[in-house]
């Protein structure tokens, strides 16, 4: 029961209060806020302005992530953080490393200003539609997968004559090859031009060729490997030693043996022909220089990495089409 002396809190009283008590919860100190985060390619850093209850603005201010893959996530992000009022926003396909980093990063700013957990839970947009729009075309080809294979089905078939539509889910096209930044396995057409058949590429082959084979074809190429580099030292050549059977061997064992040996070695015999074919349909060229040291680039096993260059044969080429365009 309540005494006549003591107040009476009315309904609207209390809504009004429950209400300035839920907007105190989600007030923010209004400022700029800076956080840093590991990332895909090193320290990432971002600037975010708050007012009391709102995101004004996020910037990525420091980062090193990959052109056309990470670099997608930095443009996007910010943005789609600001519009949808929360941290918890998708990640860009194919750049989730360096997404999930803008969001850690983003997160602890947040965190600094005294965001509450509203402003890092997902938020739905009643506006969006799950819907497939339907798209009315027609084409000779439809290739799905913009990665390498996909694209060099594509530019193929475009060559001799064919309307061609190239589906990709991801936010870029290239596929692995971007992650690679275009550097290619290919046994080099002058070869005695970049590297000596030193001690240390020696030991290469030797790996390759002494190992416990994991199939007859696989002991096949050790014995094809071991005559050809035989071939090689007896008639004196010094430079660098490689072949198709040695690409292959190492291509097989690099797999764990899951490879089909026929397919790796039509691979193989073709890699170079298709470095020059890669050439011939664009206005890149590629980097020729002497080796003095095994770089074999993302993946490789062996020093025959090529490296994509602008046509003045010195300027990296840009895995971006937008950083290509600038």
């Amino acid at each position: 029961m309540i005494h006549p002396s003591e107040p009476v809190l009315s309904a609207a009283a209390a809504a009004v209060l429950l209400t300035f008590a839920a907007a105190s919860a989600a007030a923010m100190t209004p400022g700029v806020y800076s956080a840093a985060v590991p990332s895909r390619n090193g320290e990432l850093a971002v600037e975010v302005q708050v007012s009391a209850d709102r995101i004004e603005s996020v910037k990525v201010v420091r980062q090193q992530e990959t052109p056309g893959i990470g670099s997608l996530a930095v443009e996007a992000l910010p943005a789609a953080i600001v519009a949808q009022q929360t941290s918890s926003v998708d990640v860009v396909s194919g750049a989730t490393m360096t997404s999930n980093a803008i969001i850690k990063a983003v997160s602890e700013a947040l965190k600094q200003a005294g965001a509450d957990a509203s402003f890092f839970k997902k938020k739905t947009d009643a506006k969006s539609s799950d819907k497939a729009l339907p798209l009315e075309t027609q084409a000779d080809v439809i290739i799905v997968g913009g990665g390498g294979a996909g694209m060099v089905a594509a530019a193929t078939a475009v060559e001799r004559g064919a309307k061609v539509i190239v589906l990709e889910k991801m936010a870029m096209l290239g596929g692995n090859t971007a992650r690679s930044e275009g550097n290619m396995s290919a046994m080099d057409p002058n070869p005695e031009k970049l590297l000596d058949m030193t001690q240390a590429v020696r030991d290469i082959v030797t790996k390759y060729t002494s190992m416990k084979p994991c199939s007859k074809a696989v002991a096949d190429l050790q014995e094809t490997v071991k005559k050809q580099l035989a071939a090689h030292d007896a008639a004196g050549k010094k430079y660098i030693f490689d072949s198709p059977e040695l690409f292959a061997l190492q291509t097989i064992e690099g797999g764990d043996c899951h490879s089909d040996p026929k397919l790796v070695l039509t691979m193989t015999q073709n890699a170079t022909a298709a470095m020059n074919w890669l050439e011939s349909q664009s206005d890149m060229t590629w980097f020729h220089v002497p080796r003095h040291w095994i770089d074999v680039g993302i993946g490789g096993l062996y020093p025959r990495g090529q490296w994509p260059r602008q046509a003045d044969g010195k300027t990296p080429m840009p895995t971006s089409l937008r950083s290509r365009k600038k």
